[in-house]
């Protein structure tokens, strides 16, 4: 095999990449889908590469799934460092726990989202 055939052969166009199975994409999470367009806009030619061979899957999968993790490990820090106040209404709650689920999901971006694979 040359090497032109083996260049088309493994890459994929971002029409290809958009065109995957929409089961195989919700079967990756949110933070593995972010991860995926994360490496596709940093990384297009290592994405190229693992979607053929199918690793990119069990990749972005692990992500998600460390992710989420994460994300309940900072959140119940969070809310032993700042417990919520008991004399507060239903609108201070749900600020409190939105403010507490952003703050969680900016570091695991950080941490484990955006990060190379």
């Amino acid at each position: 095999m040359s090497l032109e055939e083996l260049k088309a052969e493994v890459s994929l166009t971002a029409e290809e990449i958009q065109n995957m199975e929409p089961e195989e994409i919700r079967s990756i999470g949110k933070y593995g889908r972010m991860a995926m367009d994360y490496m596709k806009s940093t990384d297009p030619g290592r994405l190229n590469h693992l979607i053929p061979s199918g690793q990119h899957r069990e990749i972005f999968m692990e992500a998600d799934k460390a992710a989420y993790n994460r994300m309940d490990e900072i959140e119940a820090q969070l809310r032993s460092q700042e417990p919520r106040s008991t004399n507060g209404d239903y609108l201070e709650l749900v600020q409190y726990e939105n403010r507490i689920r952003g703050i969680a999901e900016e570091i695991v971006l950080t941490e484990i989202v955006y990060q190379r694979r």
